[in-house]
């Protein structure tokens, strides 16, 4: 999954990477797919999301994913996948709504300046140039007026036209939002300037249990104080049966069969790195040279036992491939102290993944759609053995996505979110290591946990709001007397501690452990300033600081850098409530549960 981790750039882009590709496939054909499921995927305010038009922007999503990470697309990445191009579907019918009702518009006159003005859209420059760079306006002219050109033609003008719309928007958003010289100055010194400072604390922790009193009363008043911290979503109990996805004997040998094919062009050919591309190793060649300590040690003794340039060592399986090893070359290493010195060698991997083949995950699918319709009618542990299925157990809430031993399935999530009562069995679900089929044997419905659930809970927090009293007040009382922090150390019985260098994003502090308030703090003070007593998440203190270390002025170029970094970070923000607000206010009905 870390493949799909991908930095967000500038976010106000979102208006074009959420919905310009779509709607540039909204206005062709492409959406025209015979023999797919009709219907609506969604509606949204009253408009239509086709189950077409999502599954072809999925197609298109998949293959650009294929297309990234040089291979397939895994069931759990194909579940994100739906997920966010449903996601951007409902967000491009409403940002197209709300730029309907506040009418962001674009005349045909706006349309033809794109085209043939003086700076017409790249598109227009990418396509219609000519040798020099210069668009080719008889070049334009002919696709414009060519009859079997036509509806090409009106494409490109309805993709610039939603472009400009785009843009009209970007600028509307972009208009709300303003960044001062004092923002960026005050920013310039978060991120750069820090303190030195001394305190004084006393730790909750060392006040002992003999020295509080829990009463019945003290429990059931934080519960009452506190009792959205105990509020349950719909909870969730399952049992789920699984067969895994691993290779049978036959898979084994097949994979085996076909490597063993290879081995004589691997030992002979002498484009080594093109030769692993066109088979489809696993592992691509690198030219570099590696020791036995960085090698899976199955293939670091097959190749070490022989190091000889030119061999291709016998089959070796590690890491679930099966691989020949040709050794390319060797160097000498650093000597080690105590012998003689090491060996690094270069070596070529034809490396194909055993893997379970295509009629394996048929038959274990098929396996598992036994015990999910023999289960309507039967024992559900009971089908789930016939097929030698094992049976766990978990508890979810609504709109979990995550399972114990599970992983991200959103397919389940969906399953348990539209389940209106206990004892119906799931259709397979696929993840990316196994087959799951759930049944459903229990729900609470939302509600608060309580007193009695969570007693034993309560317990541990009010004991640190009871310490934190305490040290609180003897803070307090030592601070009247105290001409300064040595004297408050000395009066309460601890020590004066000193830190240099207090960032603004330093959370961790010897002597208080993780406590976000203690940064604020020192940050409100100036050179030479105290605090009053702070309660803060571990212990009370008292903080004073005894230097600033000032940032350098900015430069022209940091300045402008820091204002742009500050402006994106905030049309960010502006763009991602604005969404969030329209689909708070808008009326969806989601038809997903009716097609997967």
């Amino acid at each position: 999954m870390n493949k799909l981790r991908e930095n967000t750039g500038v976010i106000l882009w979102i208006l074009v990477i959420s919905f310009g590709v779509i709607w540039t496939l909204q206005d062709s054909d492409v959406f025209n797919t015979v023999g797919q499921p009709t219907g609506n995927i969604a509606v949204v305010n009253g408009a239509d999301i086709t189950y077409q038009e999502f599954q072809q922007a999925v197609e298109q999503q998949m293959q650009r994913m294929r297309e990234q990470m040089g291979g397939d697309v895994t069931p759990q990445m194909q579940d994100m996948v739906r997920e966010q191009t449903y996601t951007q579907l409902v967000n491009t019918q409403l940002i197209e709504q709300e730029m309907d009702r506040l009418g962001v518009d674009v005349t045909d006159a706006e349309v033809m300046d794109m085209v043939y003005g003086d700076n017409p859209h790249p598109v227009i420059r990418q396509q219609f140039s000519d040798d020099s760079g210069q668009v080719d306006q008889q070049l334009i002219a002919n696709l414009a007026q060519n009859p079997e050109m036509r509806q090409s033609w009106l494409q490109l003008e309805d993709f610039l036209r939603e472009e400009r719309r785009q843009n009209k928007m970007n600028t509307l958003l972009q208009s709300t939002v303003h960044v001062s010289e004092r923002d960026v100055q005050d920013a310039h010194f978060r991120q750069n300037a820090a303190a030195d400072v001394q305190y004084v604390a006393l730790n909750y922790a060392s006040v002992s249990r003999d020295e509080v009193e829990i009463t019945e009363s003290d429990l059931r008043d934080y519960y009452d104080e506190n009792r959205e911290d105990f509020r349950r979503e719909r909870t969730y109990e399952v049992q789920y049966a699984s067969l895994p996805k691993v290779p049978t004997a036959e898979d084994s040998a097949a994979v085996v069969e076909d490597l063993e094919s290879l081995r004589s062009e691997f030992s002979a050919t002498d484009d080594v790195a093109g030769f692993l591309d066109r088979n489809g190793s696993a592992v691509s060649y690198t030219e570099e040279f590696v020791e036995a300590s960085s090698l899976p040690t199955p293939v670091a003794e097959a190749v070490f036992a022989d190091p000889t340039p030119g061999r291709v060592t016998d089959m070796v399986v590690a890491n679930g491939n099966a691989q020949f090893i040709r050794i390319m070359g060797t160097e000498p290493v650093e000597e080690p102290e105590d012998g003689e010195p090491d060996v690094a060698v270069d070596i070529a991997q034809m490396a194909l993944e055993i893997r379970p083949s295509v009629a394996t995950l048929r038959d274990l699918e098929d396996r598992m759609d036994d015990v999910a319709f023999y289960s309507d009618e039967g024992d559900f542990e009971e089908e789930a053995a016939n097929q030698d299925a094992p049976v766990d157990e978990l508890t979810a809430q609504d709109g979990d996505v995550t399972f114990p031993s599970l992983g991200q399935s959103r397919a389940l999530r969906d399953f348990l979110s539209s389940a209106e009562e206990t004892g119906i069995i799931s259709d397979v679900i696929e993840l990316d290591d196994r087959f799951v089929v759930a049944h459903l044997t229990g729900i609470q419905e939302a509600g608060y946990r309580s007193f009695s659930d969570v007693e034993s809970q309560i317990e541990p927090r009010v004991l640190q709001q009871k310490r934190k009293a305490v040290q609180v007040q003897r803070m307090q009382d030592a601070y009247q007397g105290a001409a300064s922090l040595q004297e408050l150390a000395d009066a309460l019985d601890t020590r004066l501690r000193t830190r240099d260098g207090v960032g603004y994003d330093d959370n961790v502090i010897p002597g208080l452990g993780r406590d976000l308030a203690f940064t604020g703090t020192v940050f409100g003070l100036e050179s030479g300033e105290r605090s009053g007593v702070v309660g803060g998440a571990n212990a009370a203190y008292v903080v004073e600081v005894t230097n600033w270390n000032d940032p350098e002025p900015l430069t022209d170029a940091q300045r402008t850098q820091l204002r742009e970094q500050l402006r994106a970070q905030r049309q960010q923000q502006v763009v991602n409530q604005w969404i969030e607000s329209l689909r708070e206010e808008a009326t969806i009905d989601d038809n997903r549960a009716a097609y997967f």
